[in-house]
């Protein structure tokens, strides 16, 4: 059987880095999840007005996406893998690390178990 786990991130006052800079967010998500062993196949963005942004990266392993919320200093972020859920755990190791949030909350689901209950 695949392996299929879904990631609910979300990171709040990130110290580190500017959320308001569309551009930087989009480069350290899609960095972020190269170093995590995922490999990204396209990407595709919305920038909204007068901030944010939704950046999704389809990956071979399935997809991941970004929403910033600059003006709450807050990122939100899913990951669906049907890959090793290594790759998860060294993610949120590296986001946490490059985003220096106060506070975060992740959830992993395994979604194998939820079909087979």
């Amino acid at each position: 059987m695949m392996n299929k786990y879904s990631l609910i991130f979300e990171m709040c006052h990130c110290k580190k880095h500017n959320l308001y800079d569309n551009q930087l967010v989009e480069k350290l998500f899609t960095d972020m999840l190269k170093s995590s062993g995922f490999t990204v196949i396209t990407t595709m963005k919305h920038d909204f007005e007068p901030q944010g942004l939704t950046f999704v990266a389809i990956l071979s392993e399935s997809h991941a996406l970004v929403h910033s919320y600059p003006e709450e200093n807050r990122l939100s972020i899913d990951i669906y893998t049907c890959s090793d859920p290594d790759k998860l755990e060294n993610f949120i190791e590296l986001a946490t690390h490059e985003f220096e949030p106060e506070k975060y909350f992740f959830k992993v689901l395994d979604r194998n178990r939820l079909v087979d209950e």
